[in-house]
């Protein structure tokens, strides 16, 4: 990937988490509702860079983060459409589940993209960026451990529970992009049938020779492509 690529891919993943941080406006929730204040500032300030790195490259990238998105990637972790329909939006912990999903992936292709850019300016620009996003990432996810134990309504399951099962659907989807078959998880591997966006064919490839998607920008990119969010390219 070119760096003009990679810093697109970043661009698109920083936009859509300024787009779903700015739907919790809405929350009573004091320290979600400060939280994503905080990083919605940080990532502006992400985006005003980025878009300067590229000029004329940046465009519009195709992003959603609406709410049949999430209910669409509920319904794949779950391997069945959840009754009512899962509303992302509708109290802060559906919205830390769902910001569960985005958060580590774009941290993820942060710190994948700054491992293949070339250029020094691009370089330093997301050096930065990925610390601050490693650190959202972070305090979301100790946001969300704090409510384990709290039941997500009206499902009757708790935080915990559900977070496994998004954990179990994106192991799922990492395998798939880089060759390897998912048979020790077989609940997942249904998971991922059920996404409509997510393909069910999987190569078999010796684990010896599979990459890793954590280090390729390219395949986190499909990931959140497969998820809906938005198409890569498409700018």
């Amino acid at each position: 990937m070119t760096d003009a690529r990679i810093l697109a891919e970043i661009l698109s993943a920083e936009l859509l988490l300024s787009d779903q941080y700015s739907r919790a406006a809405r929350f009573k929730d004091p320290s979600v509702k400060m939280l994503t204040s905080k990083f919605q500032s940080q990532l502006k300030s992400h985006i005003s860079v980025l878009q300067g790195l590229l000029k004329d490259a940046a465009g519009k990238p195709q992003i959603d983060a609406g709410k049949g998105v999430f209910t669409k990637i509920m319904n794949a972790a779950f391997g069945k459409d959840l009754d009512p329909a899962f509303d992302a939006y509708n109290t802060s912990t559906n919205f830390l589940l769902a910001a569960s999903v985005t958060a580590p992936l774009a941290s993820s292709l942060s710190v994948a993209g700054l491992s293949q850019l070339q250029g020094a300016d691009a370089k330093k620009a997301v050096a930065g960026i990925s610390s601050t996003l490693a650190g959202q990432s972070s305090v979301l996810g100790v946001l969300l451990k704090l409510r384990k134990l709290e039941k997500v309504q009206p499902y009757g399951l708790t935080v915990r529970e559900f977070s496994s099962q998004l954990q179990e659907l994106q192991k799922t989807l990492e395998l798939l992009h880089h060759g390897q078959v998912a048979e020790s998880s077989p609940a997942a591997a249904s998971s991922s049938r059920n996404s409509t966006n997510v393909s069910s064919s999987k190569a078999k490839v010796s684990p010896s020779t599979a990459r890793d998607p954590k280090q390729h920008p390219e395949e986190i990119a499909a990931i959140l492509m497969e998820l809906g969010f938005y198409a890569p390219g498409q700018q």
